[in-house]
C-alpha cells in the first residue's frame, strides 16, 4: 500500500486484494511470465522477463500438531456434554402460548341458611378456588375473612384472583350475606356463559354518565375500555331496565298525601288542584323520509322535534310523563293517546296554560281545567280577570322550571339522533324519575 494512503477503504481493499491474489498466482505458475509495469513503476523497463520464483514448501499441519492424550480427549468430551447443550429459543408459536387469559372460578360457595338468635355471630365459609391456564400461583384477596363476626344486616363479600400477567382481567367472585334471626348466604352471582367486559355496577355508572353528562359513545368506550357498539348495547339495555324500575314511581299521589304536602299558596287559591301539565319539545335529527319529516316538523319550533306531556303535583314532584310523540302532534291528541285522562278522577282540577285546549275531554271524565282567561272580543281584561291570570301564571311557572331541570341533563344538549329514537322515551322517563331525587322545586 502507498505511503500517502496507509488505511484503504473497504472498496479499495477489495480491489487491491484481487491484484495481490493474481500476483500470487503468477508466482505459483511454473512457466515464464512477464511483469507489466506502469508508468510510475520502480523498474525502468516496461516488460521484464524473469523465471518464476521457487515454490515454497509448506509443511503439513497434521505433521506439526501434537497428538492429544486420551485423558485430554475425555475431558473435552465431558465439557461439551455438560456446558455445550443447546439453548431453547423463543419463537412466535411459543409466544402465542403464553398466559393471555385471566383466571377463572372453579369452586364457589353454595346457598345455605344459618339461624341465630344473637345479634352477632361469627360466620365461616370455604374459600373460593381459582384456576389459571399458566398453572402459576395466583394472588387472591378477599374483602372479608372467614370467621369474621357479623351483625344483623346485609353484607357483600367479594374475592378477586390475579395472575402474573397484568394485562389479564382478574377473576371476581362475590356473594351477599343477609343476617337477622336467620342468616342466609345467597348463591354466587357468577353467571355461566361468556364473561362480561364490565361489572353490573360499571354498566350502571356508564349509563348514568351517558345521560347526565351527554358523553359520546366513543368517549365512553375509551374511558371504560370497551368498543363503541358495546357502549350502545349496554346503555340501551340499562335504559329499558331503569324505565321498568322507575316508571311505577311516577304516579299521582292520593288526595291525603297531596293535601299534606301542598304549599300554602295552593291551599289558599287552588286547593283542589291535583296536577299542573304542559307539553315540551326536544329537537331531533332530520329524518330521511319525507313522511317522517312532515310528521316530526314542529311549526312552533320551526324544526324537527319530539313532543311529550309532563305533569307535576302542586309541591313540584313529577307525577306524569308521556311517551315522546312526533313534533306535529297536537296537545289534544297527546292527552288522548298518552292515557293521562285515565290517571284522573272526578272532581280533580288540572292547571295548564291557555294554549292547552282540552277542557271538553277533561270535562268528559269530570275534571275541571284551570287556565288563564282569553281576551276574546274584549279590548282588555277586567281587574278580576287580570288578577286571575297573574295568579295562574305564578303557580303554573313551576312546571316550566321542571322542564328546565330535565333539559339540564346534557343528553338533551344536542339533537336526539335517529339511532336513539327507540330509547328516547326511556331516557325521558328515567331522567324525570331521577329529577324527583333532587331538592324540591317549591318550598
Amino acid at each position: 500500500m502507498r505511503q500517502e494512503d496507509p488505511m484503504p477503504t473497504q472498496l479499495e481493499y477489495g480491489i487491491r486484494r484481487t491484484a495481490c491474489v493474481r500476483e500470487l498466482e503468477k508466482r505459483m505458475y511454473r512457466g515464464h511470465f512477464h511483469y507489466f509495469n506502469g508508468p510510475k513503476s520502480y523498474y525502468p523497463d516496461k516488460v521484464l522477463d524473469s523465471p518464476p520464483p521457487p515454490k515454497p514448501s509448506i509443511p503439513l499441519i497434521e505433521d506439526q500438531m501434537e497428538k492429544l492424550f486420551l485423558s485430554d480427549t475425555n475431558e473435552l468430551r465431558e465439557f461439551a456434554s455438560s456446558f455445550g447443550k443447546s439453548v431453547r429459543q423463543h419463537t412466535v408459536r411459543d409466544k402465542s402460548k403464553e398466559d393471555n387469559s385471566g383466571p377463572v372460578v372453579v369452586f364457589y360457595l353454595p346457598s345455605r341458611n344459618i339461624t341465630s338468635e344473637n345479634r352477632q355471630i361469627a360466620v365461616t365459609w370455604p374459600e373460593p378456588q381459582f384456576k389459571d391456564n399458566s398453572n402459576d400461583p395466583l394472588q387472591t384477596t378477599c374483602s372479608r375473612k372467614s370467621g369474621i363476626v357479623f351483625y344483623w344486616g346485609s353484607y357483600t363479600i367479594h374475592c378477586m384472583a390475579y395472575d402474573n400477567n397484568p394485562d389479564n382481567k382478574p377473576a371476581v367472585f362475590y356473594y351477599v350475606s343477609t343476617l337477622g334471626n336467620s342468616i342466609k348466604v345467597l348463591e354466587s352471582t357468577k353467571q355461566p356463559g361468556r364473561p362480561r367486559a364490565l361489572s353490573a355496577f360499571q354498566e350502571f355508572i356508564m349509563t348514568l354518565v351517558r345521560i347526565r353528562l351527554g358523553l359520546f359513545e366513543r368517549d365512553l368506550g375509551h374511558r371504560f375500555n370497551v368498543s363503541r357498539m358495546s357502549v350502545s348495547r349496554i346503555t340501551n339495555s340499562w335504559l329499558r331496565f331503569l324505565r321498568s324500575e322507575f316508571e311505577p314511581l311516577i304516579q299521582i299521589p292520593p288526595d291525603d298525601v297531596l293535601k299534606f304536602h301542598m304549599p300554602k299558596v295552593f291551599k289558599e287559591i287552588c286547593p283542589d288542584t291535583v296536577v299542573i301539565v304542559d307539553c315540551t319539545e326536544f329537537q331531533m335529527e332530520k329524518p330521511s323520509s319525507l313522511d317522517a319529516q312532515s310528521a316530526c316538523y314542529s311549526s312552533y319550533k320551526s324544526t324537527n322535534t319530539m313532543k311529550a306531556l309532563l305533569g307535576i303535583t302542586p309541591s313540584g314532584v313529577v307525577c306524569f310523563v308521556s311517551e315522546l310523540f312526533p313534533g306535529s302532534t297536537s296537545d289534544l291528541e297527546i292527552t288522548m293517546q298518552s292515557g293521562f285522562l285515565g290517571k284522573l278522577k272526578r272532581g280533580d282540577e288540572v292547571m295548564a296554560d291557555k294554549g292547552f285546549n282540552c277542557q271538553d275531554e277533561l270535562a268528559s271524565v269530570g275534571v275541571v281545567l284551570v287556565k288563564p282567561n282569553f281576551l276574546k272580543d274584549k279590548k282588555q281584561f277586567s281587574t278580576k280577570e287580570t288578577e286571575h291570570n297573574k295568579t295562574i301564571a305564578s303557580l303554573r311557572v313551576h312546571v316550566e322550571r321542571l322542564m328546565e331541570r330535565i333539559k339540564n341533563w346534557h343528553i338533551f344538549d344536542r339533537k336526539i339522533p335517529i339511532s336513539m329514537s327507540p330509547v328516547a322515551s326511556d331516557i325521558l322517563i328515567v331522567v324525570a324519575a331521577l329529577s324527583n331525587f333532587l331538592p324540591p322545586l317549591i318550598d
